[in-house]
């Protein structure tokens, strides 16, 4: 493969999407169930800190993928502003009704080349090629090669690229699975993302966090539901408020 040539082709969708974002962000805002999402994001930001200032980032990438996993709601974008729109941007368009964006847990296993590494769909098991000038430095902040990640990815006809922050999370997928599972069995990571999107966010709590050892081991992430023998919540001492997550 001509790496350079490839390198190009992403560059250039890279710069039809930002083209294209802005118009989606408008597109988004006047959509009343991405709206009320938006309105749900910045409400679990202000009641969560650690979430602040990822919140405007998860809003937009939330509508950005809501109108690119969509073929109609692209076509509708492109009928709306096919006036507005360049040609590359267009093209591009054209491309996504036809490849949608989609969700995706994975793990980069190697670099192939400068910017393009082989990774593994961790609820597939497929491999792609995929362009990103962003993996290396969240390897070197997590401190490891083998990181998993958890964005919205696009297909440009050679590879899988991603114009937006990446999140790297450290836990394996089958935390993953257990807590898709637990907010909304049996449906896809499309359903889940789209109705339960807020509620995921939950997990940028742990993004990025640096490794922490033990007498040399590895201390990791566990999830995993159990029973307390003779637990009685009343035993609990303070004041303490529930509330339902999804």
């Amino acid at each position: 493969m001509d790496y350079q040539t490839t390198k190009e082709r992403c560059i250039a969708f890279d710069k039809s999407y930002q083209e294209v974002e802005r118009f989606a962000i408008e597109w988004g805002m006047a959509a009343t169930h991405v709206r009320s999402v938006i309105d749900e994001i910045f409400a679990l930001a202000t009641e969560v800190k650690g979430l602040r200032s990822l919140a405007s980032n998860n809003a937009s990438a939330f509508i950005v993928s809501e109108l690119l996993q969509n073929p109609e709601h692209i076509q509708q974008l492109i009928d709306q502003r096919r006036s507005t729109l360049t040609g590359d941007a267009m093209h591009v368009l054209q491309h996504w009704i036809e490849n949608p964006w989609f969700w995706c847990y994975y793990q980069v296993k190697e670099e192939i080349a400068h910017d393009f590494w082989k990774i593994q769909d961790l609820l597939t098991g497929k491999q792609h090629l995929y362009y990103s000038p962003y993996i290396r430095d969240l390897q070197d902040r997590a401190q490891r090669k083998d990181i998993c990640c958890f964005n919205p990815l696009f297909s440009n006809g050679t590879c899988l690229q991603y114009s937006r922050t990446i999140k790297a999370f450290l836990f394996p997928v089958s935390d993953f699975h257990y807590f898709c599972n637990t907010i909304a069995p049996n449906q896809s990571l499309k359903e889940i993302q789209s109705k339960h999107y807020p509620t995921f966010l939950l997990l940028d709590l742990l993004m990025g966090s640096p490794i922490k050892m033990h007498a040399g081991l590895e201390i990791g992430f566990i999830w995993q539901s159990c029973a307390i023998p003779n637990f009685s919540i009343g035993r609990l001492q303070g004041v303490w408020e529930g509330k339902a997550i999804c």
